[in-house]
């Protein structure tokens, strides 16, 4: 069993039994090969639109003896037919996350695990407006970044502000790794609006420091 550091492991804890998965933007493919290595999934597509990751993904799942149940694909997004059950997202920002689920066949999804590096709003926003529950969250740190790792299933949900830009539940824990990360924007935001001349710059800078102080009391 190969050890995917924290955030991947995080992804993988949040994969159900899964009848065939689909990991997109899989790079070096491990997420896909632990998943099915480890009796997560029966079957998996480790999807990259670049030949180079790709390839090594190939290689990956040759060596672990996967290549009957794993399959490569070089693609921007989900292949129309795909039949999978749950498919990951990870590693890129929010904006394009939204863009792939947009413009993929989700009929026979039931699970969406997801870890928008960037803009983790726009993903819960889009959750939010097409029927998307958020079931598990976490936050976490690896490397001296911070990440966020959801899943999501069909479902209704009605999120503020807050819970769009950090999650609802990670909202509930508040935990070490999320104190951290906030305290670090405020304390950022508090050195810009020191050196701020303009007032209306430091009163934008005010508020959303205020807004940040209130997530971690």
């Amino acid at each position: 069993m190969a050890d995917l550091g924290p955030r991947l492991e995080a992804a993988l804890a949040f994969v159900p039994a899964a009848e065939r998965l689909a990991d997109v933007g899989a790079d070096h493919g491990f997420l896909a090969i632990e998943a099915v290595a480890r009796g997560k999934a029966k079957a998996a597509l480790a999807i990259d639109d670049k030949p180079g990751p790709l390839s090594k993904a190939t290689g990956n799942v040759a060596r672990a003896g996967l290549s009957d149940r794993i399959e490569t694909v070089l693609r921007d997004g989900l292949p129309a037919g795909h039949g999978c059950d749950v498919v990951c997202v990870l590693g890129m920002g929010g904006a394009m996350i939204r863009r792939i689920l947009e413009t993929a066949d989700l009929t026979s999804v039931r699970r969406l695990v997801l870890g928008p590096q960037s803009e983790a709003a726009v993903v819960r926003a889009w959750l939010e407006e097409h029927d998307y529950a958020i079931e598990r969250e976490a936050f976490l740190a690896e490397r001296g970044k911070h990440y966020q790792i959801l899943s999501a299933v069909p479902g209704r949900m009605a999120l503020s502000d807050a819970e769009r830009e950090f999650g609802p539940l990670i909202l509930k824990e508040r935990n070490e790794a999320f104190r951290t990360y906030v305290a670090g924007l405020i304390d950022a935001l508090e050195r810009g609006r020191a050196a701020a001349v303009d007032p209306l710059k430091r009163r934008l800078l005010q508020i959303r420091i205020d807004f940040l102080r209130e997530l971690i009391p």
